[in-house]
């Protein structure tokens, strides 16, 4: 009974990381589950381990009937016997998994639609083995799938980002609690300011108040002096006034007793001549 192994149909993939708001997310998610369904498959295919093709040789004339069936499967498994064994399953998880550099560059151009298209060389099949033209070329044309973990990704990718913006949430709260003191400072400078200016003003009113009060007091002050002043001037003068009078007419009555002094010496006189004359 001849027994061949099933060979594993390795399908071209090709990865798609589109980080743009929810679409992004869903279309991750669903090239995830695609690739863990895909991975169930092959270990399935190596757990099975080589699958048996049975043939029953007829009776009698069977053996005409089933014998180019016979040939075909003896052919295919000395083909198979010259192709290279599968993969294990650790080079294929890093065949599926992206690089360092792919995932900074995920972090990196997280704010648009990034699109990473890798080709996985597919395993070179011997020279024995004929293969149709156009087979290959639909193998070479189509591109392979790079499939993300969802773990890796949240690792690689989502923690930095929300590193990133904690960081830059703490800086901004650092610095919005900074313009708050700022604004609180420059708002008390402010209204100490006012105040100081509103003291400086109403100190210059005062000020100017006291100045005028002054002003007016002395110069009331100095009116009264020369009132004062005035008013004994005019009090001299009135005296003066007075006393010239009063001494002008002492002269007239002193000039009027004068004249009749005069006379009644010159009266003597004759009397006394009027008597020499006699004696």
């Amino acid at each position: 009974m001849p027994k061949t192994r099933a060979r594993p149909k390795k399908k071209a993939q090709r990865q798609e990381i589109v980080l743009e708001s929810s679409e992004g997310s869903v279309a991750m998610f669903e090239g995830t589950a695609s690739s863990a369904d895909e991975e169930k498959e092959y270990l399935r295919t190596l757990e099975c381990g080589p699958l048996g093709l049975h043939s029953e040789k007829p009776l009698g004339g069977g053996s005409s009937t089933f014998g180019g069936e016979d040939g075909d499967i003896k052919s295919r498994s000395s083909k198979k016997a010259d192709m290279p064994e599968p993969k294990t399953i650790e080079e294929h998880a890093k065949k599926l998994t992206l690089n360092k550099k792919i995932l900074e560059q995920v972090v990196e151009q997280m704010s648009g639609t990034v699109v990473e298209s890798l080709e996985i060389s597919s395993p070179q099949v011997s020279s024995r083995m004929a293969k149709p033209e156009v087979e290959k070329k639909s193998l070479a044309e189509e591109p392979k799938e790079v499939v993300v973990a969802f773990p890796n990704f949240l690792q690689y990718s989502v923690v930095p980002l929300l590193n990133y913006l904690d960081g830059k949430r703490e800086k901004y709260a650092v610095s919005a609690e900074a313009r708050f003191y700022v604004e609180m400072f420059r708002n008390s400078t402010r209204s100490v300011r006012a105040a100081s200016l509103k003291t400086a003003k109403e100190m210059e009113r005062e000020c100017a108040s006291v100045t005028a009060s002054l002003k007016t007091k002395k110069h009331k002050a100095e009116l009264a002096s020369w009132w004062k002043k005035l008013t004994e001037c005019k009090t001299a003068k009135s005296s003066e006034i007075e006393c010239k009078l009063k001494l002008d007419v002492d002269c007239d009555r002193l000039r009027d007793q004068l004249k009749t002094v005069e006379k009644q010496l010159e009266m003597l006189r004759i009397r006394e001549e009027a008597a020499k004359l006699a004696f």
